[in-house]
């Protein structure tokens, strides 16, 4: 392949050949600047050491220029390159008896291909013409080169630079003066101005003593091949490997035949930059004629190099040229200012020299008129512009430990340098679109480090330069580079499940994120996966028996909000309680399990209540499925569960619940009421899990007791009982008792038996009654005792035994809030009343 570097240093080493012969030095011989330009200097094996080495200085500051891509190197040295450091720069001595090959000068270089040859003579000679064939030389190319000789001796006399008097400004002047157009003042710039008079004086002298000048073959660039004198022989000039258009011819006598001669002479097929003759020989710009609005310039860039075309203009001028010009960094405003592209008939050319600044101005002047002679004679105009970015050179992506890096080296003027980071199954790989923008806060000149791509990706990096053009940001061409980004296969270790409640449904919201490299699947199981699995990466398939099975994947969709993946909607299959959710990462044939969360459906104990057993309470509820506890706090009535919930609470066990057939309160209820709230409880990855709390009332209720003390009297064992009634606190109404006999059993119920007659156990108390209304008593009154009479007691108990027991006499719903705690059941029985004395006697 082609190292376009070692052509540039070539064509730069050849071009400044060429000024040192035009000088009247010896430039090292074609074959040493191809080994200096392969080796970037002077320390390679040449054939002519001693030449190189009195150029050596000059050589070196030229290839610094040819590395910072300076424009036209060999016209920017410094007077001090001018001449050589020993003679071996003014006479040569070939190694080698063979002669040295002609140097070939590419269009490139010089804008057309000429050859130059070595001579002994201290500098080349213009020679005299020895035949008739100075006649026939062209007046504009012989006063070109009387002007040439004549700027080359000031050059050698130390007076002026090369650069100061161009070769395009000297062709200028020889053919405003050859053909006849007038002062060639006209062409000349205000700088060159005061040379005018010395200009005039050589070109007065050529017309007397034209034999001063050879005469050149046509259709050949004389600035290029001069003829030389080698061993005291003339040489002619050898024809040029490629020959550009022939030479402009004076005006026709008649103009129809000088257009067609014209038009044949200027071929829109020929290469655009093969006809820079033409570039000579434009009048200078005056300023004194202005065109319409300029087309734009369209551009094309493939391997060959950039391409620039133009519109054909609408008005029908039978001749016209076409002069493309640029400027790096700044718009040109006159063409002869400008660094020449190309000249031509067609409507493109090629660019391929290197950017010197980050934005190119590209202009296309026009002349035009009804000859060639007339089109070269008239005022230029602007007819075309356009713009260009220079590209990013040495562009290097590439990636360290999933880090992507990247380095490149940028125009001077340029502005940023834009970085998209496209994925590489993008079908169309847009450079321009913003979403793939990346590093936007950053300039980025130097390259860039990201740090973002997804490992395991694969993307195509495109790097355009940046540059302001009209205050208007314009992009260069992207440099694209594809890359796979290396995958590391990491689990999800920050897997959350959140539960909602849609429509009285549980259902469960995933989020999670994204590891470094491949996809991420989610499991919901019954049961946890195998203990262990997610401790290394594994075969995808060594995973199945360990959870479930494929079936258990779920396929709902993943949404990106902000930076976690989203999955929401997660319904829990009918009749689980439960259910383990395990992210699993998946990267080619291997996977890695990750860390698993297992979420309970939020229980509720249902049908709660409480059982009242005189002296303890038992709590009943339907056992919720799945809850491993119940808990149970007590708190006042009425009020909110959540102030209970901080108390210490009671807990049964499913196990026990049903071994016991509820919860069995092992001290009582309070009296004045209060409330339940029972809560299930599940175990979820070794934690607790409450369920939502269910409340059960337990109502006020007034708890009492009784006494029965047995009356007796010195001949009678039993005469009768006396009643005493106590409460934790004095009920607020009076309450009625009635105190129940049967022989047989225990009284169920107050009407399971005969009532007594009650009075009141004091002096003159009233008539007895079967419903007796006592005084309550309390721990800090004493209750007031009310006893079975005499005479009722020998009617209705009188010799039998049997059983006593006191009721309240109230209605069904007051019942429901009284307790009457029977005493021990040996003071509920008695015997019937019989006389000692007839026992002991005998009588009956």
């Amino acid at each position: 392949m082609t190292d376009k570097k070692y052509e540039a240093r070539l064509r730069a080493l050849t071009a400044w050949a060429l000024d040192v012969s035009n000088r009247g030095f010896v430039p090292p011989p074609p074959a040493d600047l191809e080994a200096i330009a392969r080796a970037k200097g002077t320390n390679a094996d040449l054939v002519n050491g001693a030449v190189a080495e009195a150029w050596s200085a000059a050589i070196k500051a030229l290839l610094t220029q040819v590395a910072f891509n300076i424009a036209d190197p060999h016209l920017q040295l410094g007077e001090e390159f001018n001449e050589p450091t020993t003679d071996a720069g003014r006479t040569t001595e070939l190694k080698s008896s063979t002669p040295a090959q002609p140097v070939a000068i590419s269009n490139h270089a010089a804008g057309t291909t000429a050859t130059s040859k070595q001579n002994s003579s201290p500098a080349p000679t213009v020679d005299r013409p020895t035949d008739d064939s100075a006649n026939d030389a062209d007046p504009a190319e012989q006063s070109y080169l009387a002007l040439k000789k004549w700027r080359d001796g000031l050059v050698s006399n130390g007076a002026i630079f090369t650069s100061t008097i161009k070769d395009t400004q000297l062709r200028n002047v020889a053919n405003i003066y050859a053909n006849g157009h007038g002062d060639i003042r006209q062409s000349l710039t205000t700088q060159l101005k005061k040379f005018a008079d010395q200009m005039e004086t050589v070109l007065e002298g050529l017309n007397n003593d034209r034999a001063e000048i050879a005469p050149l073959p046509t259709g050949h660039d004389t600035a290029l091949t001069p003829s030389v004198n080698v061993g005291g022989t003339q040489t002619p000039p050898s024809a040029p490997e490629s020959v550009g258009p022939p030479p402009i011819q004076p005006p026709a006598t008649d103009e129809a035949a000088a257009t067609s001669a014209s038009d044949a002479e200027y071929s829109t097929a020929s290469p655009p930059n093969s006809v820079e003759r033409l570039g000579m020989a434009f009048a200078a710009m005056d300023y004194s004629k202005t065109g319409d609005e300029p087309v734009q310039i369209s551009f094309r860039t493939d391997e060959t190099g950039r391409t620039l075309s133009w519109a054909e203009p609408s008005d029908s001028h039978a001749f016209k040229i076409y002069r493309l010009v640029s400027g790096d960094g700044s718009r040109p405003y006159n063409p002869d200012n400008a660094d020449l592209v190309a000249v031509t008939r067609g409507l493109q050319a090629s660019d391929e020299r290197p950017f010197t600044h980050a934005v190119r101005y590209y202009q296309v002047w026009l002349n035009e008129g009804s000859t060639e002679t007339l089109a070269l004679a008239s005022q230029p105009v602007l007819y075309a512009q356009g713009n260009c970015v220079g590209e990013l050179s040495n562009v290097e992506v590439r990636e360290d430990e999933g880090r992507v890096i990247g380095k490149w080296t940028a125009l001077p003027g340029t502005q940023r340098v834009q970085i998209f980071r496209i994925p590489q199954e993008r079908p169309a790989n847009p450079a321009s679109d913003p979403a793939y923008r990346i590093l936007t806060g950053m300039d980025n000149l130097g390259g860039f480090v990201d740090a973002e791509a997804e490992r395991g990706g694969a993307f195509i990096y495109k790097i355009c330069a940046e540059g302001v053009v009209d205050n208007m940001t314009v992009l260069s061409a992207p440099a694209s580079v594809p890359l796979q980004v290396s995958a590391v296969l990491a689990p999800v270790r920050d897997l959350r499940v959140d539960t909602t409640d849609s429509n009285g449904t549980v259902q469960f919201d995933l989020s999670w994120t994204s590891p470094p490299g491949g996809e991420v699947v989610i499991y919901r199981t019954q049961a946890a996966p195998v203990a262990g699995l997610d401790l290394k990466p594994l075969p995808e398939g060594s995973i199945r028996d360990g959870i479930s099975g494929p079936e258990a994947r779920l396929s709902y969709q993943v949404r990106l909000e902000d930076t976690m993946n989203v999955m929401k909607g997660i319904a829990l299959p009918k009749g689980w309680t439960r259910a383990y959710f395990t992210p699993v990462t998946v990267l080619g044939n291997l996977v890695h399990v990750g860390t698993t969360v297992v979420k309970s459906v939020a229980l509720q104990v249902k049908n709660p209540k409480v059982l009242e057993r005189v002296n303890s309470q038992i709590l009943t509820f339907e056992w919720p499925e799945g809850a491993g506890a119940v808990m149970v706090y007590q708190g006042p009535s009425g009020h909110d569960p959540e102030l209970a919930l901080s108390g210490q609470p009671v807990e049964v066990s499913e196990p026990v619940y049903r071994q016991r057939g509820g919860l069995h309160f092992e001290t009582q209820l309070p009296a004045i009421g209060c409330d339940l709230h029972l809560v299930p409880v599940t175990f979820e990855a070794g934690k607790r899990v409450s369920g939502e709390p269910t409340t059960v009332n337990y109502p006020w209720i007034m708890r009492m007791k009784y006494e029965l003390i047995a009356k007796k009297s010195m001949f009678i064992k039993t005469a009768g009982v006396s009643v005493v009634v106590t409460a934790l606190e004095r009920p607020g109404s009076p309450l009625s008792f009635v105190l129940v006999f049967n022989p047989d059993r225990l009284p169920l119920t107050i009407s399971d038996g005969r009532p007594m007659n009650m009075i009141r156990d004091a002096d003159g108390a009233p008539r007895s009654s079967r419903i007796f209304t006592p005084e309550i008593g309390t721990p800090n009154e004493p209750a007031t005792a009310w006893r079975t009479t005499g005479e009722d007691w020998a009617a209705d108990v009188g010799t039998q035994s049997g059983f006593l027991r006191l009721f309240a006499s109230l209605p069904p719903e007051g019942l429901r809030r009284v307790a009457l705690m029977d005493p021990p059941m040996d003071s509920l029985r008695v015997k019937g009343s019989s006389n000692v004395m007839k026992e002991f006697f005998g009588v009956k």
